[in-house]
């Protein structure tokens, strides 16, 4: 039996309300914003999470 690795799973987030994707706008100025950074000043997973 294959098991997958939840790491393989892109899961898109920009809209569920997420403080990293939701907020990082408020904190940037406008030319930072247009380079549409990575929100690595949360830790906060993008990934599945693994099965019980």
């Amino acid at each position: 039996m294959a098991i997958d690795s939840v790491f393989d799973t892109v899961v898109d987030r920009r809209s569920s309300n997420s403080m990293k994707w939701a907020c990082a706008r408020q904190f940037l100025a406008a030319d930072e914003a247009a380079a549409d950074p990575l929100p690595m000043w949360v830790a906060d997973t993008d990934f599945k999470a693994p099965r019980p």
